[in-house]
């Protein structure tokens, strides 16, 4: 919970691009399961059972923590999605009935679609 009050924190502020709290919502993640990865296997091996179990259960702890912070990032991308659909999608399907909307696809490396903006733009203004 405190690293999700920090997160909100930071976002309040105008120096972060937007899309970096998923970014850094899923490295988080991804820490977490790595490190828990990581700490399970020295299960068994501890020369006392008490810091076996413990181990494990630091273990369990970060899986946990790495659950949330995926849930967490899911939950942002669908608040994105969401704000997509109800702010960006209803203004270009406005502009749509004037022939003023040209869709690019945009999956792929990020110099493909600039590429491709490039060339409908170029043939834009070169009618």
């Amino acid at each position: 919970m405190h690293t999700v009050n920090a997160v909100n924190k930071i976002e309040n502020t105008s120096s972060f691009k937007s899309g970096w709290r998923e970014s850094y919502t899923l490295h988080l993640a991804d820490n977490a399961l790595i490190l828990a990865h990581r700490n399970s296997e020295w299960c068994g091996h501890g020369p006392v059972l008490e810091q076996d179990i413990a181990i494990t259960n630091i273990s369990l702890d970060l899986i946990g923590q790495a659950r949330n912070f995926y849930q967490y990032a899911a939950e942002i991308i669908r608040a994105r999605v969401a704000e997509y659909k109800i702010k960006t999608f209803v203004v270009a399907e406005y502009y749509e009935q004037f022939k003023k909307v040209v869709t690019v696809n945009g999956e792929g490396s990020i110099e493909d679609i600039f590429n491709a903006l490039c060339k409908e733009i170029d043939a834009r203004i070169n009618r």
